[in-house]
């Protein structure tokens, strides 16, 4: 599935570099709350690495909080995790993230 670019995962130098070159979006400055939503599965595992992975990416200061219990996760209307809330807004429900999907959703949330 690799034919002609599709369905690689980019590695993070490469996201880098699309930050980079991309619009010129200062969000360093910016304080951000992001919750991964899950109880510990291996997706929600994934997930909450490629959180820090695209922050990381972003140099955003971030606080990165993995929710685990049910009864919080429900709160927020998700029925399915892996979920992502960025600033208290649910934004991902039941897909697992490459980092460089995260990165949009952060440029386009905060």
């Amino acid at each position: 599935m690799g034919l002609f670019g599709f369905g690689k995962n980019k590695k993070k130098d490469d996201i880098e570099k699309e930050v980079i070159k991309g619009e010129n979006t200062n969000l360093s400055d910016k304080k951000v709350s992001i919750k991964v939503l899950g109880e510990g599965c291996e997706k929600c595992d994934k997930v909450n690495d490629n959180v820090k992975e695209a922050v990381e990416i972003l140099n955003l200061d971030a606080d990165i909080e993995k929710i685990k219990d049910l009864i919080e996760i429900v709160t927020y209307g998700v029925m399915s995790t892996p979920g992502i809330v960025i600033n208290e807004k649910v934004v991902s429900v039941g897909k697992i993230l490459k980092t460089d999907e995260i990165v949009e959703l952060l440029k386009k949330n905060i």
